[in-house]
């Protein structure tokens, strides 16, 4: 109502159509409001035998009340449009609107018109690409739009090459964004996409940076190899994925003055991928990071950067066991911080690295894991998960007393008891006879009855 009066009353034409603008926002809030609410209650009355008849009667006015605000919001669209054909936003609205509309016609099993409405969805958006091409998460909507509105008769060659494009650029001024991680996930789940992609990479690939980068083809070649890093890291091929991005820090120093934060961006991301495939190594990726730094313009996406990549930068002098510039490298992040927070901030640095290793090397490095644990706790006796890869380590020492007395202080300090029980569960299902194990999930077990007595809630499953 608000945002229909100020459109009303404005007496600024240019604050009359902004006001429109909100207004539309705002029904389409409420629209995806109520079609996500229509489909949560049909999916829950749809749980039950017999069908929950007034739910389903609910999910229905809230489907009807989303259809209700797609209409009106996009009539207003329209005449913001009339009055303002090229008025910022309104192509990313109409993809909003479109995109209510296409999930309620998949509910309802109408998949001719959610692939009509899914493909002006992503025409919708095409067109706002057009305006704001380095725009990353507009990307990212656009190539998840794209791919659902794909036509059966469409070539996937030519399509593919679209949307890697379309994803490299942003890349040129931007950090890989998490956006793009689900992105490629979603790409990689179409059987053609690697066979398509293999050909643009491989022209990337052999850029040599010694050429002119007028010519080089594809143009976007140190993008591409940037997008290719990160479909290798979702293959499980991180060796690659670190070559990948070392020929694309070579490409960028051919263009380094003129694309300096796309520049900073790569050598940052090759600092990250290289610290994760040698945590314990850390020497090259220190190297990157710093070159990272030195790279990176000093404009406000500049400053950024150079903070993400000082937050990686201290894991890495904590791994190379220089605790001393880890904490100058913290005070530089937040020059008002107190020695606690330092030290919290330390323990949390310490647990991550552990971390790492775990899932990285199984059994391999378990001195560094232990004394990286160890440290961690002498840090922050409050950090729970320091507590948890303590127990950890005393488990694979096979010190099933320590272990146990770990877990204590992991519960203690706040862990969560499921954590706890699917830890013990793990470590009984390895050893069924370890006594200290059986005697504290018993006693753990017992903790929780008694405590979900005291509650009214349910007991934990046995």
């Amino acid at each position: 109502q608000r945002a229909d009066q100020a459109r009303r009353h404005r007496l600024s034409p240019q604050r009359r159509l902004t006001a429109q603008d909100l207004a539309c926002t705002t029904y389409l809030h409420v629209a995806r409001v109520h079609q996500l609410n229509g489909l949560r209650r049909a999916a829950a009355a749809l749980q039950s035998e017999p069908h929950n008849q007034p739910l389903l009667d609910l999910a229905d006015q809230d489907i009807q009340t989303a259809e209700t605000y797609c209409h009106n919001g996009t009539e207003l669209l329209k005449d913001l449009v009339r009055k303002a054909p090229s008025f910022y936003n309104s192509n990313w609205l109409q993809y909003g609107f479109q995109q209510v509309r296409a999930e309620i016609a998949r509910a309802h099993g109408d998949w001719p018109k959610a692939r009509k409405y899914d493909r002006d969805s992503a025409d919708a958006l095409a067109r706002e690409l057009a305006r704001r091409p380095y725009d990353v998460n507009m990307a990212a909507r656009y190539v998840v739009a794209r791919g659902a509105a794909l036509a059966p008769d469409e070539s996937w060659a030519e399509v593919c090459a679209e949307l890697c494009e379309v994803l490299a650029r942003p890349l040129r001024y931007n950090r890989t964004p998490p956006a793009y991680d689900e992105v490629v996930t979603r790409l990689l789940t179409v059987p053609a996409f690697q066979t398509e992609f293999l050909p643009l990479y491989e022209r990337s690939r052999t850029t040599s940076p010694a050429n002119d980068p007028a010519q080089w083809e594809p143009s976007l070649g140190p993008e591409i190899l940037r997008l290719a890093a990160l479909v290798w890291s979702h293959n499980g091929e991180d060796d690659l994925a670190e070559q990948t991005l070392q020929q694309a820090c070579a490409l960028y120093g051919a263009v380094a003055p003129r694309l300096a934060l796309g520049t900073a961006a790569c050598f940052a991301e090759l600092a990250e991928r290289r610290f994760l495939n040698h945590v314990v190594d850390p020497g090259p990726a220190l190297r990157d990071a710093a070159e990272a730094i030195r790279c990176a313009p000093p404009s406000n996406e500049g400053r950024q950067l150079v903070q993400g990549v000082k937050g990686l930068l201290m894991r890495m002098q904590l791994a190379a066991g220089d605790e001393t510039a880890a904490r100058a490298t913290l005070l530089e992040l937040a020059s008002q911080g107190s020695d606690l927070d330092v030290r919290h901030a330390l323990s949390a640095g310490y647990a991550d690295l552990v971390s790492i290793l775990m899932r990285r090397e199984g059994e391999d490095h378990l001195d560094e894991m232990r004394s990286w644990a160890n440290r961690a706790v002498e840090c922050d006796e409050a950090n729970e998960l320091a507590w948890r890869l303590k127990a950890d380590m005393a488990f694979r020492d096979r010190d099933d007393a320590e272990c146990v007395r770990c877990l204590r202080e992991a519960r203690r300090q706040g862990a969560a008891d499921e954590i706890i029980f699917q830890f013990v569960d793990i470590a009984l299902r390895r050893r069924p006879t370890s006594k200290p194990l059986l005697e504290y999930s018993a006693e753990l077990a017992a903790d929780i009855r008694r405590s979900a007595g005291d509650v009214g809630s349910p007991s934990p499953p046995e």
